[in-house]
């Protein structure tokens, strides 16, 4: 089953937090040496969301076998979501305005070429590309939903063998998108991942795409308040009471 996507609501206002925090185990020995144990390969985003009005005026739309259909409200929208993933138990996709694609950057309406470039390893019989993003070119992290959508800001992803356009298939310079979870002697990738078969693409692999987070709400329970006829708020400059936010933590699938 396809994943939802967060609701996109109005009232959503600044500030918003995000964080990447990792899990390591850290011990000292008597001597003062400090151990590190890292337990992620990758980082756990999370985002706290404040909405400075929810509105919650359904509005008639029509009338259907002598009933009337109402649109849901904002407020509604958001409560049916939650309701939905039973709290923190299900997992959604999550589109963050400004991390959200993998390509090269505009620059005067023309793309600042080169294309993003991947990994290519092998298992000794079939070659992938793990699909990564990085900020800098220190740190490669794995991606696990892609967005496809055009309602979302998506594209179909374009992939390049040495500046060759490659297609999705089963033939030479051809690839199939499987995951999330890809493990290979040597490694392991938590994300989505080209396979290109027997064949060894031409290099470099490069590569435009664009990508979900894929979350959880971080609490079983949301608080929200009312200020207005009409209006909620969760943390906006009307707020007085509750914690204050919504807050989605990113969820990291497992290997498939």
């Amino acid at each position: 089953m396809s994943l939802l996507v967060y609701p996109s609501l109005p009232g959503l206002t600044l500030p918003i937090l995000r964080e990447a925090a990792f899990d390591t185990l850290t011990t000292t020995s008597p001597n003062k040496y400090r151990v590190a144990l890292p337990q992620t390969v990758n980082p756990v985003w999370s985002w706290q969301l404040i909405y400075d009005f929810l509105r919650d005026q359904p509005t008639a739309l029509s009338v259907v076998d002598s009933a009337v259909v109402f649109t849901v409200d904002n407020l509604r929208t958001l409560l049916d979501f939650f309701l939905f993933q039973s709290g923190s138990a299900g997992d959604f996709l999550f589109l963050d305005p400004d991390d959200n694609y993998v390509g090269p950057a505009m620059v005067g309406g023309l793309p600042n070429i080169p294309l993003a470039q991947l990994q290519v390893v092998t298992d000794g019989v079939n070659y992938y590309s793990p699909l990564q993003r990085t900020y800098g070119g220190l740190f490669y992290e794995d991606v696990t939903d892609l967005n496809t959508s055009s309602e979302t800001g998506g594209s179909t992803p374009e992939i390049y063998c040495n500046g060759a356009l490659a297609s999705v298939g089963s033939g030479a310079g051809e690839y199939q998108i499987d995951g999330p979870g890809l493990a290979i002697p040597g490694g392991s990738f938590m994300g989505m991942y080209l396979n290109w078969g027997a064949a060894r693409p031409a290099a470099p692999v490069t590569a435009q795409f664009n990508f979900y987070f894929r979350c959880h709400f971080e609490s079983d329970s949301q608080d929200m308040e009312k200020f207005a006829k009409a209006y909620w708020t969760i943390g906006g400059s009307e707020s007085q009471n509750g914690k204050g936010y919504v807050k989605i933590e990113q969820s990291r699938p497992s290997p498939l």
